[in-house]
């Protein structure tokens, strides 16, 4: 089994989940990789992913296990030949689809935002991270929802003076925080809507 790190960027970052699973399919398809199928009356080719990425936010850091005997370099090379645009593989080694999930402990977002100042981003970071406890608002399915986030929320830092951005550092995986949920939190304490892009950086405690 191979484990494969790859990116999620612009325009893959627009589709959903389910959208992003086909799309690798069908570029083991065109690149004409061996991999095993499932048993059963629909057998289906054996790829696991990694959580879900938000839909819109993009991505250097997903993972994919996908059960094959092919060589780990010439899988890349062949799939990165037909893959989607903002779809590429950046490196494989062969592991367990079990502990491509079990290692993920965190993940280091970029968040940027257009009308925001380094004193308000500066702000929101030391009200957050002075807080022993820390809870956002939210709308799920329209019902608005309270959370006590504190916890998840890592690390944030401030990336420059003339062109600010936020990084966030927030739990992923078992216990994980949404970037966006972080993000509309921001807007919501410069008091306007912001349009804002967020970017996963990388995932700690798993690395190829």
């Amino acid at each position: 089994m191979l484990i494969c790190k790859y990116t999620k960027l612009h325009p893959a970052h627009y589709a959903s989940h389910l959208d992003t699973l086909r799309s690798v399919m069908a570029a083991i398809r065109r690149a004409n990789l061996k991999v095993e199928f499932s048993d059963g009356f629909n057998p289906h080719m054996r790829l696991f992913f990694s959580l879900p990425l938000p839909l819109g936010v993009e991505s250097k850091a997903e993972f994919f296990a996908v059960d094959t005997n092919e060589n780990a370099k010439d899988f890349m090379v062949r799939f990165n030949t037909v893959a989607p645009p903002g779809i590429k593989i950046l490196s494989v080694k062969s592991g367990n689809k079990d502990k491509m999930y079990a290692d993920i402990f965190s993940a280091e977002y970029k968040i940027t935002f257009d009308g925001i100042t380094y004193e308000q981003l500066y702000g929101y970071i030391a009200k957050v991270l002075q807080s022993k406890v820390y809870n956002i608002t939210y709308a799920h399915k329209g019902i608005s929802k309270t959370a006590e986030v504190r916890e998840k929320i890592l690390n944030l830092t401030v990336s420059n003076n003339k062109n600010p951005a936020l990084i966030a550092t927030l739990r992923h995986g078992n216990v994980n925080l949404s970037v966006l949920r972080l993000a509309e939190d921001v807007c919501k304490y410069v008091e306007k809507p912001l349009f804002y892009k967020a970017v996963k950086q990388r995932v700690v405690k798993y690395k190829i």
